[in-house]
């Protein structure tokens, strides 16, 4: 109660607020409890009638900011203080801004601003979370009027309303309705053309009844002195004498006596809602007197509705207002870098054979859907690209192929261990015992997609256990795998030219100590949130850093911020402002370590794998085989298959003391190997070239074979390998020769 409020001193300023005793410097002239708006535009008024102010007088008290939706409205008597620079004698700083909450200390000035937010829901919200604390910046004396500084932009908005300021039209007919009651004009029905801008309040008695009645009969005012307040008690004045508001109701006056001192009037509800643009009735009157009429604006029609009004919040300081609460700035958690467009999501799709259908046909008419070219990741060989756009998630990559279980392998020097599968994740657990070991063969990208911890886009899909061949009668039951219709499965949308990647799981690089330092998906993860903070001090104009604090603050990250050196590594390729731009712009520092390939590109320097699909042989006995999914002429490539390497067919033995005496000693997988009689070396196509089946140049039906094999002469490994002795290969622990079919 330190604030009485007047008339200011100011001119145009209306009310002030004025010491109401002595205030000494340093001392707090009042607090202000703050109710936010989080979205300001609430308040624009222009579909009520767009001749008038189109945002609500309430702006006009508030506080913001010209770079935030948010508004803070005081509820105490500080919105009676006015601005005035050159007499400013208080200040406003923020006031309580934390509470503990559930246990947790929450300052709310480093929140979002939602955490200010009321929820409807819940009425404990509805308590005031920030305030402000008005503050005595000298000795003010009692009857002193109060002032503060609004600042500039506040000064600038108001003097461009000065000069642009014209009179009103039609303001030479307007007379305030307080002024009318006050020199007691004629009054006019209310049907009167000449009654522009007002209309009339009756007075009924306290308490009036506000029942609708039908048939309502006209009453005499006359008969009920309870209406005058003349006739109060002293009790019933001394309680409703301030509140007289009560009493007034909205009517017309519709007749009145040849001298205009007795009126005939309808009385409207107050609390009912229109009904056809009108109120019910409540009340019919005779013999009312001048002094039961009042004049009161008509609807949109008083000072705060004009065009021209001034309306401009006021503004809160750059210093004082939080950045996480300005609508230009992107804080850490909002950018949310890695994450990615899912798209369409074919598991919630009602009709999956028909979009799969779909896809099927877009693949035939492109000219290569999957390709193998050099990898992103370095030093990592070759890796999958895709071709043809990937809409969403569950959808596979290329063709669904078998998947080829390994019982019990021997040995730790066979080639194919960098490739294998824990059988568990394929369904084939149950191939071995319980002294065994099972692992299998997945081609595809199970063997040729790489590994990136922070960009994995694909996840193992289901395999089948579909045995076709009953053991009682057809002799090529255990020829071939039962475990089919594999693919790996794309987990978001996926454009043309971005590499696929696989998860080996992150233990994988344990495994391999030259490794150690590659970065797992938590560190990127953490590399995301130090590029996203970066961003976040530079989303703004006027709180942005200079480049020189960014490779500063990028110095000071890496070499004393961050002590997982996997994080550390990941950062080591930021040292400019451009490099965070970079990662900001890619999404990611992930996604900064790789490039999305054209299919120039990609032609140019990878091959296709996708010409063929697998599905069941036509040959009896066969399993799966490959058919032509698009066009292939004469001479032309069906498919480059990378080789894994085996030495020596006994690697393929399968042996141990736990295994049943009826049971095949050589593994499944020999069946896919590419050979010859004379040399001890073995070679597994990687990719869907295994499906391709046999057929004899002399055949009782008289086809003869449609396709050949050879060495890749586009594989420069493989042309350099094939000039080379047998042994040089020996030191290649990964596909290194390509076959082409």
């Amino acid at each position: 109660d330190t604030i009485r409020p007047g008339i200011s001193t100011l001119p145009q300023a209306g009310r002030g607020a004025f010491a109401a005793r002595f205030i000494p410097k340093g001392s707090i002239v009042s607090p202000a409890p703050l109710v936010p708006i989080i979205d300001a535009t609430i308040l624009d008024t222009s579909f009520e009638d767009a001749d008038n102010s189109t945002n609500q007088l309430l702006l006009n008290y508030c506080f913001g900011h010209a770079k935030s939706s948010l508004l803070l409205c005081p509820t105490t008597s500080v919105t009676l203080i006015n601005h005035n620079k050159e007499k400013s004698n208080t200040k406003y700083r923020w006031g309580s801004t934390s509470k503990n909450r559930k246990d947790a200390h929450i300052n709310y000035l480093v929140e979002p601003i939602d955490s200010i937010r009321s929820d409807a829901n819940n009425v404990s919200t509805f308590n005031s979370k920030i305030s402000f604390d008005f503050i005595a910046t000298r000795d003010i004396q009692q009857g002193e009027e109060i002032f503060i500084d609004y600042g500039e932009e506040w000064e600038h908005a108001w003097n461009r309303h000065i000069e642009e300021w014209k009179i009103p039209e039609n303001s030479d007919t307007y007379v305030p309705a307080r002024t009318k009651n006050k020199n007691k004009p004629e009054i006019l029905l209310s049907a009167d053309p000449a009654l522009v801008h007002h209309e009339y309040l009756c007075r009924l008695e306290l308490f009036a009844r506000e029942e609708l009645v039908e048939n309502l009969p006209e009453e005499d005012y006359r008969a009920n002195p309870s209406i005058d307040p003349n006739y109060w008690n002293n009790d019933t004045r001394a309680m409703y004498g301030q509140n007289e508001h009560i009493t007034w109701w909205p009517c017309d006056i519709v007749e009145r006596d040849s001298e205009n001192k007795l009126f005939r009037a309808v009385v409207y509800s107050k609390s009912s809602t229109a009904q056809n643009g009108e109120l019910p009735i409540i009340r019919k009157i005779k013999n009312l007197p001048a002094s039961g009429i009042r004049f009161v604006d008509r609807s949109y029609h008083s000072d705060q509705h004009l065009s021209s009004a001034f309306r401009h919040y006021i503004p809160i300081p750059d210093s004082m207002f939080p950045l996480i609460w300005r609508n230009d700035y992107n804080s850490a958690e909002i950018i949310q870098l890695g994450t990615r467009d899912v798209g369409l999501d074919l598991s919630n799709d009602d009709d999956q054979s028909k979009v799969l259908k779909a896809r099927d046909d877009i693949l035939q008419k492109a000219k290569c859907g999957v390709y193998v070219a050099p990898s992103n990741i370095p030093n990592a060989g070759m890796g999958t690209y895709v071709a043809v756009t990937v809409p969403g998630k569950g959808f596979p990559l290329g063709s669904k192929v078998p998947v080829l279980p390994i019982a019990d392998m021997q040995g730790d020097n066979w080639d194919a261990f960098n490739y294998v599968w824990n059988s568990h994740n394929f369904g084939a657990e149950l191939e071995v015992g319980l002294g065994g070991s099972g692992s299998v063969l997945a081609i595809n990208e199970g063997c040729m997609a790489n590994f990136h911890p922070g960009l994995v886009n694909h996840e193992n899909g289901p395999t089948q256990y579909d045995p076709v061949l009953d053991r009682r009668k057809d002799p090529g039951a255990g020829g071939f795998s039962d475990y089919v219709d594999y693919a790996f499965i794309s987990q978001n949308r996926i454009d043309v030219g971005d590499e696929a990647f696989i998860s080996y799981g992150e233990q994988w690089f344990s495994t391999r100590p030259q490794l150690g330092k590659v970065p797992m998906s938590t560190n990127y993860v953490e590399a995301n949130r130090i590029v996203a903070s970066f961003s976040a001090l530079t989303s703004s104009e006027d709180t942005s850093l200079s480049a020189e604090e960014i490779s500063s603050l990028l110095n000071i990250s890496k070499n004393s911020v961050v002590t997982d050196v996997r994080t550390a590594r990941i950062l080591e390729a930021l040292e400019t402002e451009g490099d965070v731009y970079t990662a900001i712009a890619k999404n990611g520092t992930a996604e900064s370590t790789i490039k999305r390939r054209s299919l120039e590109w990609l032609s140019e320097n990878g091959y296709c794998i996708d010409h063929i699909y697998s599905k069941d042989s036509i040959i009896p006995q066969a399993g799966k085989g490959a058919f032509a999914r698009r066009s292939i002429p004469k001479g032309g490539s069906i498919i480059f298959s990378p080789l894994i390497l085996t030495w020596g067919r006994e690697m393929f033995v399968i042996n141990g003391t736990h295994l049943p005496d009826d049971i095949t000693t050589t593994q499944l997988i020999y069946n896919y190997q590419y050979g010859h009689p004379d040399s001890s070396v073995l070679f597994f196509p990687t990719n869907t070239a295994i499906t391709i089946n046999h057929k004899r140049p002399r055949n009782p039906s008289g086809d003869l074979p449609n396709a050949e094999l050879r060495w890749s002469t586009r594989d420069n490994r493989s042309s350099y390998f094939l000039q080379r002795p047998l042994e040089a290969l020996k030191d290649e622990h990964y596909a290194t020769m390509v076959l082409e079919f």
